[in-house]
C-alpha cells in the first residue's frame, strides 16, 4: 500500500509541477514535455481507480488514498495552471503590446481576410503562428497561437481593437473557450 501510495504522489508531483511551468512559461518544447508526465498522471489516475476497487477488502476505505491524491492534484492543478497562464501572459503582455502597435503604426500590413504574419526572430519566439485581419468595420483582431495539446487543442491570445468578441465573428466561432485577460486581451481556446 506504502509504495501505491509512494509512487501515485510522485507521480501526481511531477505532473503538477509539468503543468504548471509550462503554464507560466508559454513555450511549445516544454508543452511537449508534458506529455509523458500527462501520460503518467493518466497511467496513475486510472490504477488508483482500479487499486480502490480491487483492494477494498483488504484496506477498506484506505484503499482510496490514490484515488484521493490524483484527484487533489486535479484539483490543486485547476485552481494553479489559470491562475499562472494569467501571470505568464502579464510577463510577456509587453512584447505582445510592441507587436500591436506596430501594426497600428501601418509598420505590418494587415488586410480584411485573415492573414499569417511574419513577425521579427525576436517576436516570432511569442507564438507559433500570428494571424491578423482588419474588420469591414474597422476592428483590429490578432491571434497569438502559443500551444497546443493533445488530442488537437490550440491555445493563444487574442487582441481585439474593440475590446469584444462579437457573436457570430469568425473568432467567436473558432474559440468557443475563452477569457478576458485585459480590456482588450482574451485567452482563447479550442
Amino acid at each position: 500500500m506504502r509504495l501505491v501510495v509512494a509512487i501515485v504522489s510522485f507521480v501526481c508531483g511531477v505532473w503538477l509541477i509539468c503543468t504548471a511551468v509550462c503554464a507560466w512559461s508559454h513555450s511549445n518544447p516544454l508543452l511537449l514535455l508534458t506529455i509523458p508526465a500527462n501520460i503518467a498522471y493518466a497511467a496513475a489516475l486510472i490504477t488508483s481507480f482500479v487499486w480502490a476497487f480491487v483492494r477494498w477488502r483488504r484496506f477498506r476505505f484506505w484503499s482510496f488514498i490514490p484515488l484521493a491524491i490524483c484527484l487533489t492534484a486535479e484539483f490543486l492543478n485547476g485552481i494553479i495552471t489559470p491562475r499562472l497562464l494569467v501571470a505568464g501572459f502579464e510577463r510577456v503582455a509587453p512584447r505582445y503590446a510592441t507587436i500591436i502597435q506596430r501594426i497600428e503604426a501601418g509598420d505590418i500590413a494587415v488586410q480584411t481576410e485573415p492573414m499569417r504574419l511574419n513577425l521579427l526572430p525576436a517576436e516570432a519566439e511569442l507564438a507559433s503562428a500570428t494571424w491578423a485581419e482588419k474588420g469591414t468595420n474597422g476592428v483590429l483582431t490578432v491571434t497569438f497561437f502559443v500551444g497546443g495539446s493533445f488530442p488537437v487543442r490550440h491555445w493563444g491570445y487574442l487582441y481585439s481593437s474593440s475590446g469584444e468578441i462579437k457573436p457570430g465573428s469568425r473568432a467567436d466561432e473558432i474559440w468557443p473557450k475563452r477569457k478576458k485577460l485585459r480590456d482588450k486581451w482574451f485567452w482563447i481556446a479550442n
